[in-house]
């Protein structure tokens, strides 16, 4: 069974996608269609950047589209097949969910970034937020901590991401009080590099906006089973518009949505959970929990060929 899993904002890094750029025409491609696309001169930014360009939400979010997207064309190249024929189910962390999309084919490239484009903008004139990982503190303490400031501010739980990650979301002030209440914990609370309040009540007031957007794209029937990330159920082509609305406003079940792929291994001697992106954040998630897979975390040429020889 081979679960692939595409990355969220906070993955991007300066330097992503400039090993494949320079070895495979078909992600040169990829760019100069993404830079026609978006008006901007993305190369530059991910290879000669800085950290500080890249948290912007309308640069990070299509940065880590186009990295992934590249990385999923070079693995198609290397192992000589299509997706389809190399996942049995897939899934996508937040803007990944946009990933998982066009990799099952619901989108193609030029919409599913388009779309993003459009996505990440909204989302920056959202009101001021911030987020923060809640990490070895017990669910008990955190949903407790957020009921008593809810009473004069805002702050939910945005990623349910394993059995000792919970990310919350909400005002900056909100932020720095469950970070002071939560201090004498055992775990630590850590402010994430992103730029907003993501998958809480602050992104609301673009929710609309969103939705006369989304509205006007047609999706295809996904060829490889997507989990939402708001259920951890499949997505199929007539919820796939209301998903990305709601998306902004609801959690997301990260470690359900593992739970759920476990279900489609059918006895295989080999489970997969691939990476198909910048970093390892999702690999290095589900590793504290799960014992039965195989991870690799797809970014460079090297990493992909070492997918490729294990499956063979």
């Amino acid at each position: 069974m081979s679960f692939f899993v595409f990355p969220g904002q906070g993955s991007q890094h300066v330097g992503m996608g400039k090993c494949l750029f320079g070895n495979f025409s078909e992600v040169r491609l990829i760019f100069e269609q993404a830079e026609d696309i978006l008006q901007t001169n993305i190369k530059k930014i991910l290879f000669e950047g800085n950290d500080q360009q890249l948290k912007d939400t309308t640069i990070a979010q299509p940065a880590i589209f186009i990295v992934s997207a590249s990385a999923l064309a070079a693995l198609q190249i290397i192992a000589e097949k299509k997706f389809k024929n190399l996942a049995t189910i897939i899934a996508g962390h937040s803007l990944g969910q946009y990933t998982a999309l066009f990799a099952a084919g619901a989108l193609n490239f030029e919409d599913t970034l388009s779309l993003i484009k459009i996505r990440a903008q909204l989302m920056s004139q959202a009101p001021t937020g911030a987020m923060a990982a809640c990490l070895n503190i017990p669910k008990e303490s955190v949903n407790a901590a957020i009921q008593d400031i809810q009473k004069n501010d805002i702050l939910s739980i945005a990623n349910y991401n394993s059995n000792t990650q919970l990310i919350v979301s909400g005002t900056i002030s909100a932020i720095n009080q469950i970070q002071s209440k939560l201090k004498d914990e055992k775990g630590k609370v850590i402010v994430l590099n992103v730029s907003g309040a993501f998958h809480s009540k602050l992104m609301q007031p673009v929710v609309e906006k969103l939705n006369q957007v989304v509205q006007q794209y047609q999706f295809s029937s996904p060829v490889v089973t997507v989990i939402s990330n708001t259920t951890a159920q499949p997505l199929y082509q007539n919820l796939i518009a209301q998903e990305l609305v709601v998306h902004l406003t609801m959690p997301v079940l990260w470690s359900k949505s593992v739970e759920y792929a476990k279900s489609y291994n059918t006895g295989q001697s080999k489970n997969y959970f691939v990476e198909i992106g910048p970093k390892n954040v999702l690999s290095n998630l589900a590793k504290r929990d799960e014992k039965d897979f195989e991870f690799f975390n797809l970014e460079t040429t090297k990493s992909i060929k070492a997918f490729i020889s294990s499956m063979c």
